[in-house]
């Protein structure tokens, strides 16, 4: 599973579909992202799959671990993820998040999809505050529609939910961990000390 269950609203929300942490982080990628141009053209990635860090970001986590900007800058970019291309680029969007939930309620795929069609979310009018993330929206009304249009129980459809959450909680996890021990290997400090310093620069998670 590519995407964060986070995403699925704002992946359901337009047209132009946002790809792949709760549902409705897709939102928190895309605006976050355009909070500034500063940002968004000379910031590094870190371990996250959301924005590029900002300037300021970057600062405030190479003071944190005792190197320059620049010394930072250089283990990002000498640990950045390579482009996935051809059959290794990852899956996403609403078709595979109808797989997804197909697989784990035992339903038939385009049923699924055909719902997720018909409840796409509607697009959240204000972006979020600079250096924040989006509320995690509402999806009752979601797991409602599965739940009548599958002839299922919502607390079946809902434990789908919080199942594929799980798994990409997981992936995100060991997908981070492995980020921070390869920067803490280039940088020659240790991995605690980096986890520390990106977490306490990382925006706020929005409440649950």
């Amino acid at each position: 599973m590519s995407y964060r269950t986070r995403k699925i609203a704002a992946i359901l929300s337009a047209a132009s579909i946002v790809g792949a942490g709760g549902l409705g982080a897709a939102q928190a990628a895309s605006t976050s992202g355009s909070t500034g141009t500063s940002t968004s053209k000379q910031g590094r990635h870190g371990p996250g799959r959301g924005a590029p860090l900002s300037s300021a970001a970057i600062e405030k986590i190479a003071t944190s671990l005792g190197v320059t900007t620049d010394a930072l800058k250089a283990a990002l970019q000498a640990n950045r993820p390579a482009k996935p291309s051809g059959t290794d680029r990852p899956k996403g969007g609403p078709q595979q998040l109808a797989n997804d939930l197909a697989t784990a309620l035992g339903v038939d795929a385009s049923a699924v999809k055909t719902i997720l069609d018909a409840n796409k979310p509607a697009k959240p009018t204000t972006k979020p505050a600079a250096g924040t993330m989006p509320p995690k929206p509402d999806t009752t009304a979601l797991v409602s529609a599965l739940a009548s249009g599958l002839n299922l129980d919502q607390a079946t459809v809902q434990a789908a939910f919080d199942k594929l959450d799980a798994a990409h909680k997981a992936d995100e996890t060991a997908r981070r961990t492995a980020m921070y021990a390869a920067i803490a290997s280039s940088l020659g400090v240790s991995t605690d000390a980096v986890q520390s310093a990106f977490e306490a620069a990382m925006p706020a998670k929005p409440a649950s």
